[in-house]
């Protein structure tokens, strides 16, 4: 939010625009990038949190995908093929998220990476 000029928002507002049309019309299209980068990551984050998921959730109803994969491993056993259609099962909501937003993404993380 520092990186967008207030200029912007002041001559919206000159031009006859309310201060939130203003935010929703000229500072909210700027910040789709860094937001779109923000939510994949931590999509991800918690997506992938096997740890945590582990330890607390006791209750099988709300475990995550990645407890249900760790049951194919046995201790003298492991279902591979079980355990990949899995884990090919468990990526497709991250993949359909960075493709739907892969050109917000890329920009969001570039946008700090030239100063000018």
């Amino acid at each position: 939010m520092q990186g967008i000029p207030k200029e912007m928002e002041e001559s919206a507002v000159m031009d006859g625009c309310t201060l939130p049309k203003a935010f929703w019309k000229i500072i909210f299209p700027l910040l789709a990038p860094p937001l779109a980068t923000i939510t994949i990551f931590n999509f991800l984050g918690s997506w992938n949190d096997l740890l945590f998921s582990l330890i607390f959730i006791s209750d099988e109803q709300f475990k995550p995908i990645q407890l249900g994969i760790m049951r194919f491993q046995g201790n003298f056993s492991t279902r591979y093929s079980y355990l990949l259609s899995a884990i090919v099962i468990a990526i497709i909501p991250s993949v359909a998220a960075y493709m739907m937003l892969q050109d917000k993404i890329v920009s969001g993380i570039t946008a700090g990476a030239v100063k000018g």
